[in-house]
């Protein structure tokens, strides 16, 4: 450690500066700078830089090419496609692939099983299966990922 008013060095740990008497706050201490960590670009993303070097240039490239495919393939307006591509891009930059994954597998659920509201209905049962699995899976799929961090916490601008 250095002093900030007579740049001698000291041990770390130290309330005053050894030389000058100088009372030194742990604001002050100056220690080795590390480099920045590289930001935590979801796996599919870095591969990306095998293409293209920038993240936003890969996520340009995949939302152009979505909204051709889906949009030229008839039944989705090209304003639908885009809304679910950006919350595609919101959920997966921020909560990564296993929330994509969660997501996927819901609605293959919900699209795949008989629902009822109407609980005397001989699939009533698997309604409250199903419903018991999407509020699972949903908690798992949002909590884990984030490992106890704040769930908007950066996007919002808060440390």
């Amino acid at each position: 450690m250095s002093c900030p008013a007579c740049a001698s060095s000291f041990a770390a740990g130290s309330r005053f500066c050894p030389a000058c008497g100088q009372a030194v706050e742990l604001s002050a201490l100056t220690t080795e700078r590390r480099e920045p960590s590289p930001s935590p670009a979801p796996h599919a993303v870095r591969e990306s830089g095998l293409l293209c070097r920038r993240t936003w240039l890969a996520v340009a490239i995949h939302g152009t090419l979505y909204v051709l495919v889906y949009a030229f393939s008839g039944g989705f307006s090209v304003a639908s496609i885009v809304i679910w591509i950006s919350l595609w891009y919101l959920v997966f930059f921020r909560f990564g692939w296993v929330s994509i994954l969660v997501g996927t597998i819901m609605n293959a659920t919900l699209n795949g099983f008989p629902l009822t509201t109407d609980l005397s209905a001989w699939h009533a049962y698997g309604t409250i299966l199903v419903a018991a699995v999407a509020l699972f899976l949903t908690v798992y799929g949002f909590k884990v990922p984030l490992a106890g961090r704040p769930a908007f916490g950066d996007l919002l601008g808060e440390t």
